[in-house]
């Protein structure tokens, strides 16, 4: 093999390794610069905040015609074209499938309109910003910019979806981390006497817990408060009530469901059983949790070895193997 041929070939490798990071690399940033977007305009959301708690109507207070992941200077005159468009694509067949998915994530898209249009204006935005780079960096190379062009749209396309399936696990990871640590107090209340719903409202009441923290909670106390909200109001179906607030939050986690369940029970007096029930299901929650951190520091060892080795691999490569190719070529060569 001629020296320069193996030359060609190792660079070649180490250069399409490079083009894999940099496409990766650039569309983490896409996604980066979209949630700085959010944050700064009116639009923005966080699924875990306990202020938007549980009521849609506090997290679509915005007016409709709004699309979140368009920036905020182009809002006035392209949200509503984008939001007639969506529609006209997709339809509406899967309009309550997605407004369920909505509901759950917390409204991160205020409706059905602004999840299709934010699908289309994602997809622009990483188009465009691929055509500048390849206009910039591959000028002679218009196969590739068409190419870049499809690959970014489809990524743009997704990136909504992303973004409501990370808003549900942070919903989900949030409501189990929190009941982890409140059943327990739910059900000293239960065993001091208290009927459900007077143990509910002292679990909830923020004056009795202004010595412990400020906050009034987060999403499972949000829950608990309008649980007994509910049944200070007098309201007998308490099954609808509770089928009504599970679906505020995320499916997938059946330590609420079980929850619920024990709520319905000791709604019935069965309070006794209700306490026994609770401390049980909190301890099991935790010793998950302590699980969860163990895998934790296992899955952070193998991650800086992967890194170590991505780092260690190039270096030896170009330290060692090209010089040792071209000593092989220069051998073996004419």
């Amino acid at each position: 093999m001629r020296p320069d041929l193996a030359l060609v070939l190792v660079l070649s490798g180490l250069a399409a390794i490079f083009t894999g990071v940099l496409i990766t690399s650039t569309a983490a940033a896409l996604g980066d610069l979209q949630m700085a977007w959010r944050r700064r305009s009116r639009t923005s959301v966080n699924p875990i905040d306990p202020g938007w708690r549980m009521y849609p109507e506090l997290a679509a207070k915005e007016e409709d015609g709004v699309v979140s992941d368009l920036p905020r200077f182009a809002q006035k005159g392209l949200s509503g074209f984008l939001i007639d468009l969506g529609f006209n694509v997709w339809g509406t067949a899967q309009v309550e499938t997605i407004d369920e998915r909505l509901r759950r994530s917390g409204h991160l898209y205020r409706t059905v309109g602004d999840y299709y249009g934010s699908k289309i204006a994602s997809a622009v935005i990483y188009a465009v910003v691929v055509v500048f780079s390849m206009v910039v960096f591959f000028p002679n190379a218009p196969l590739l910019a068409v190419v870049g062009v499809f690959v970014a749209g489809f990524f743009g396309l997704r990136r909504p979806d992303e973004r409501i399936d990370q808003a549900l696990n942070e919903r989900r990871e949030a409501v189990f981390r929190e009941m982890a640590w409140v059943l327990d107090r739910l059900a000293l209340s239960i065993r001091a006497g208290a009927a459900l719903q007077p143990a509910l409202a002292n679990v909830t009441d923020a004056d009795r817990l202004g010595w412990l923290s400020r906050s009034a909670g987060g999403l499972f106390m949000a829950l608990l408060r309008d649980l007994a909200g509910g049944l200070t109001t007098g309201r007998t179906d308490v099954v609808a009530l509770v089928e009504e607030l599970r679906g505020l939050l995320p499916d997938g986690l059946p330590e609420l469901d079980e929850f619920l369940e024990i709520v319905k029970a000791g709604h019935l007096g069965q309070t006794t059983m209700v306490a026994d029930q609770l401390q049980l299901l909190a301890k099991r929650m935790r010793t998950q949790l302590n699980l969860r951190i163990d895998m934790l520091a296992v899955k952070s060892e193998l991650r800086m070895v992967v890194i170590s080795a991505a780092t260690l691999l190039p270096i030896t490569i170009i330290v060692v193997a090209i010089p040792a190719v071209l000593q092989i070529g220069s051998v073996l060569g004419p």
